[in-house]
């Protein structure tokens, strides 16, 4: 496991936003101003869209609320994901495909 991150499901399933991230890693190669932003965060564009990678799964969290786990993998990190992959997802599908992001849930495993 790498960083984990637990948010409220939002618009979308877990099969969706594992879709949207794969295609975000995708385009780095392709995105010079994206290339830029992952360096700015310490990952080598080229590996990040090689190595990169998020598992994304959905837990039953009770009283009617469904969480999803987002687990950051390889040299993906948590800045990355929050300040350039997130950003791009919630731009091209909408700001409601992920609920609030669960305090104190972002933990290095």
């Amino acid at each position: 496991m790498g960083t984990v991150i637990v948010y409220v499901k939002g618009a979308r399933s877990a099969s969706e936003i594992k879709t949207m991230i794969d295609e975000e890693l995708a385009k780095i190669g392709q995105d010079g101003d994206m290339a830029d932003a992952v360096s700015q965060y310490g990952a080598e564009p080229s590996t990040l869209a090689r190595d990169g990678a998020a598992n994304v799964s959905q837990r039953d969290a009770g009283f009617d609320v469904t969480e999803l786990i987002i687990d950051l993998l390889g040299p993906m990190t948590y800045d990355i994901w929050k300040y350039v992959i997130l950003p791009r997802i919630m731009r091209r599908h909408g700001a409601d495909v992920l609920g609030e992001e669960q305090d104190g849930d972002t933990t290095l495993r």
